[in-house]
């Protein structure tokens, strides 16, 4: 990869919140109640040439996973991760498993720009919470 091609990847993972914006976007035509969540590198500020944007679709229509993948995968020309799981494997696994201050939700609630609040205590970020409209 040329160094002008690294720097266009590395702009995309800084992006996140844009992308993550779009592929809640395209979530939503299929389940309007769908919640979108970014987690792991890119949300920590830790992310390397060979990172991509992890985003979870918190959905009942796990069975339209592929549906999901097929529309994110060919709307978007980023280096996304997509991952789609039920309200309850959210609970069990996610949320269990992910660090608070990885964890990323795209809200649901209109009328807002981008908002991104932190909480701080004795680690850099307790939590995050991004608003995307």
């Amino acid at each position: 990869m040329s160094k002008q091609t690294d720097n266009r990847y590395l702009e995309l993972l800084r992006d996140y919140r844009r992308v993550a914006g779009e592929v809640k976007r395209i979530v939503r035509e299929i389940d309007p109640r769908a919640e979108v969540h970014v987690f792991g590198s890119v949300v920590k500020g830790r992310f390397t040439g060979a990172s991509d944007i992890d985003i979870l679709v918190v959905t009942d229509m796990v069975g339209r996973r592929c549906d999901f993948m097929v529309r994110v995968y060919k709307a978007m020309d980023t280096p996304v991760e997509l991952h789609v799981a039920s309200p309850e494997q959210f609970e069990r696994w996610y949320r269990r498993f992910t660090a608070s201050d990885e964890l990323v939700r795209c809200s649901q609630r209109p009328g807002f720009s981008c908002l991104l609040a932190m909480v701080f205590s004795e680690q850099p970020a307790v939590a995050a919470w991004l608003l995307l409209f």
